[in-house]
């Protein structure tokens, strides 16, 4: 008969697999690669744009010799109120060819803001003689003459010895007052259409009484 012990030494016990042991440097180069990507700071893109000037508008008019351009522009003084003041600027190129004309050479002409309703009046027809108006620029020496001639203007830009002349028709002049009156309306809201055109006439008066008196004092 059999003993205890060897009894129990007879008897197989079949022990269980041993588990695998986890790898855990995976987990932690997958911890530390997440760790890196968390500490690395996002890359930020550069706002990129294009910088856009303002419209302004403008309009040509363009001769056999020369050339004109009419365009809005800004007054470097403000008003009263601390607005900027609106105007005109004339630019005079001559032609070097077929609808070819030296821009390079321009002459530039930036009406005053109390220049804008004689102008207007030139432009309406207001004036009994040429309007010119002058001493403008760095030295002084830029001018510019509107003639009225019936069926055209003349109008001549000067700087120095430099002169450059352009007829102007019935629907540049149309285009050429259109903006002069925008910058006046702009520089005075107050004022309706009514009351502007009421003021030309009577500034369209003064100016002719006045260079009718010029002439009567001349020598």
């Amino acid at each position: 008969m059999l003993s205890i012990l060897e009894l129990a030494k007879s008897i197989q016990i079949e022990l269980p697999e041993p588990m695998p042991t986890p790898v855990r440097h995976a987990k932690k180069s997958a911890d530390r690669v997440e760790a890196l990507v968390a500490i690395e700071p996002a890359r930020t893109k550069k706002a990129t744009y294009t910088e856009t000037k303002p419209f302004r508008a403008k309009h040509h008019i363009y001769g056999l010799k020369a050339a004109l351009t009419v365009e809005m522009d800004e007054l470097r003084t403000k008003g009263d109120d601390g607005v900027v003041l609106q105007t005109v600027i004339l630019e005079a190129a001559t032609a070097v060819g077929p609808r070819t004309y030296d821009w390079d050479h321009k002459i530039a002409f930036q009406f005053m803001r109390r220049e804008l309703p004689l102008l207007a009046c030139a432009l309406l027809g207001m004036l009994e003689n040429p309007l010119e108006l002058g001493n403008h620029g760095q030295e002084a020496n830029k001018f510019v003459v509107i003639a009225d001639q019936g069926e055209k203007l003349f109008v001549q830009v000067k700087q120095g010895a430099r002169g450059i002349a352009v007829p102007v028709g019935p629907s540049d002049v149309h285009a050429w007052l259109d903006l002069v009156i925008r910058a006046m309306a702009a520089n005075s809201p107050a004022m309706g259409e009514a009351i502007q055109l009421a003021i030309l006439g009577r500034i369209a008066v003064m100016e002719n009484m006045r260079v009718q008196k010029s002439k009567r004092s001349a020598p």
